[in-house]
């Protein structure tokens, strides 16, 4: 049975840093920060890899850029429900959700009419690939937040 996950964040502004270029994590125990080129500008991938090791429940944030503009055009935090450490790098897999459709201008977000439903995962080096059901996978570069937080799913 699928469960619901807060899969869209909603910051307020009060709550960023003023001199924040893009929303930074909400979370207490920010393990890493990687930028869409790839580039670590907080904590170390190595900090999340001891975590994953550890069994410490994640919760990851990511920015997708779609109009390439520099800022991001829709954040979602999810917990990681299953971890691959890989080389250098961890990949998440986040829990399916049903597809939706951000309404740019009109904040909003629907759902798709048909059940379609959506598989993604992230890693910390700086790439989500996600897919609907049926159509070829997609990679797209985004800023992410690795951090542990004790109120994410237990993993199965």
């Amino acid at each position: 049975m699928l469960r619901t996950l807060p899969l869209i964040a909603l910051v307020a502004a009060a709550a960023l840093p003023a001199a924040a270029a893009e929303p930074g994590p909400v979370c207490k125990a920010h393990l890493l920060t990687v930028e869409a080129d790839g580039k670590v500008t907080h904590g170390s991938k190595d900090r999340v890899r001891e975590a994953v090791m550890a069994g410490q429940p994640l919760r990851i944030g990511w920015s997708l850029d779609w109009n390439k503009d520099g800022k991001g055009d829709v954040i979602h935090w999810a917990d990681a429900m299953f971890l691959t450490v890989f080389e250098d790098d961890v990949f998440a897999q986040i829990e399916q959700i049903h597809r939706q459709h951000p309404k740019p201008g009109a904040s909003d977000v629907e759902l798709a009419a048909d059940a379609l439903y959506w598989s993604s995962s992230i890693g910390t080096n700086g790439v989500w690939r996600g897919r609907f059901q049926s159509q070829a996978p997609v990679a797209w570069p985004v800023t992410s937040w690795w951090c542990i937080d004790p109120r994410a799913l237990p993993r199965r």
